[in-house]
Order: structure tokens, then C-alpha cells, then sequence
């Protein structure tokens, strides 16, 4: 990203640093939302490892706190996780009522985001207030 920046679209954060720092928050905002769906599908697919038959075998039997969700390959399991697993309501619908609907929608895919943005606003403000203190003139 910082070559692309410089290169590509002349943000350099010498001459520009206000564009630079909006640039990076972005980037890695952008970033935040493509790896959370990515890490789930691992976790699940770590899991799905040391769950099998053959895994216990070897190490032994082991108990989690949750049950764990199937692992069905990249897509199937971003399907499973959005469609069939666990149940989200719907908003209040013409009659008054909310209506529950299979499977825990897009935001389940996205569990955690608001810790991710919270660390990326408060290392971005951190740095926007105050030098980091990288400068030469300290001891």
C-alpha cells in the first residue's frame, strides 16, 4: 500500500502528510473489512482439524466452550455461516411484528469489526494528536 500511495496516486507523507494519514486509515479500514470474513473461514477451518476423528486420535480428546461450526471449503462455509447457522431477526415489519429469520446474516461474517475500528481510530487519533516520538532529538 505505501508504494501504490506514492507511486501510484502521489500521496507522500513528507509533502503531504494530512493525505497520507486519511490514505493509510482507509487502507486499512478496507483491510479490516476483507480480513474478518477470511479469518473467520480459517478459524473454523483450524478447528475443523483438530476436531477430526483422526486428530483426536493422535492428541486426544478435547472439550471448547462453543460448538463448533462446520467447515465446508472457503465459500460454503461464508454460505453456511450467513444462511443456515443460528437465527437473526428481521426489522419490524408492516404488522407490527419482527419476524426471525435462519441463519445470522452478513454480520456474522464481520463479528468483531467494531474492536478493529476502535483500535484503528485510536492508533490513528494517537498519531494525529502528538508526534509518535521517533524524533532524533530525544536522549
Amino acid at each position: 500500500m505505501p508504494l501504490m500511495l506514492r507511486s501510484h496516486l502521489a500521496v507522500d507523507p513528507v509533502l503531504s502528510p494530512g493525505k497520507h494519514s486519511f490514505a493509510k486509515l482507509f487502507s486499512r479500514t478496507l483491510e479490516l473489512f476483507i480480513k474478518l470474513p477470511l479469518e473467520t473461514v480459517l478459524r473454523r477451518g483450524q478447528m475443523s482439524v483438530l476436531s477430526s476423528v483422526s486428530y483426536r486420535q493422535e492428541v486426544g480428546d478435547f472439550q471448547t466452550m462453543v460448538k463448533i461450526g462446520p467447515y465446508k471449503g472457503v465459500l460454503g462455509t461464508m454460505w453456511s455461516i450467513t444462511r443456515e447457522e443460528g437465527t437473526s431477526q428481521e426489522p419490524v415489519t408492516k404488522n407490527g411484528k419482527s419476524v426471525q429469520r435462519r441463519g445470522q446474516g452478513v454480520e456474522g461474517l464481520w463479528r468483531g469489526w467494531r474492536v478493529g475500528m476502535w483500535g484503528l481510530l485510536g492508533v490513528w487519533g494517537a498519531n494525529a494528536i502528538g508526534p509518535s516520538g521517533n524524533g532524533g532529538g530525544e536522549f
